[in-house]
């Protein structure tokens, strides 16, 4: 399949999903990092960190919640900078329905995301971010517990770079769902305007 044909293959798909898939209750998401790699590791345990603050509890079948929904995560291991080709992101949007792309990935593997309709949310381009790294103790949980302590509490060190990056990523897209009605979820284009809106804010 030659890439054009499967960009525009890839677009048809997004918008058949998104716009059939009915989230009353739950959503997708494909988390994209080097789960081999320590940095991978921390990003995942930081995102799944703040799935499990909404909401938690026992017989838990999704892997979290986020934005008051329950949220299922679809992980692809991959190595930074080996983006995944256009045959392979083919078969992961037909298989499932995805409504975010987010990890530790290349700007390349973004961008093959975004070209085709589908959300990729990255804290790194918010207005919050220089202040969370610089200084990760001030970064609050939902219930107003701080960030370092309780993640240090679950993985046994204290966070990193990456589990900075992971957990805010879920806050971002817990605040967007959290605020977004069925059509901003059914579409890609306003779901993406609803995420450079959370992005402008100054903190979470």
């Amino acid at each position: 399949m030659k890439i054009e044909t499967t960009a525009k293959y890839l677009l048809s798909l997004a918008l058949i999903f998104c716009l059939n898939s009915a989230w009353a209750h739950s959503f997708n998401i494909l988390y994209i990092a080097p789960f081999s790699d320590p940095a991978g590791q921390s990003a995942l345990r930081g995102f799944l960190l703040a799935t499990r603050e909404e909401d938690a509890h026992e017989a838990e079948e999704s892997d979290g919640h986020l934005g008051g929904l329950d949220s299922y995560i679809f992980k692809l291991d991959h190595m930074a900078g080996e983006a995944p080709g256009p045959e392979q992101l083919a078969a992961i949007v037909q298989e499932s329905e995805i409504l975010f792309v987010t990890g530790v990935m290349s700007d390349a593997t973004k961008n093959m995301f975004e070209d085709n309709g589908i959300v990729v949310v990255d804290p790194v381009s918010s207005k919050f971010w220089t202040a969370s790294i610089a200084q990760p103790d001030q970064i609050k949980l939902m219930d107003g517990d701080g960030f370092s302590n309780a993640f240090e509490a679950v993985s046994g060190y204290p966070p990193d770079l990456q589990a900075i990056h992971g957990y805010l990523t879920a806050r971002i897209i817990a605040a967007v769902v959290r605020n977004a009605d069925q059509q901003t979820l059914s579409s890609p284009r306003e779901l993406t305007k609803a995420v450079e809106l959370v992005l402008q804010k100054t903190a979470l």
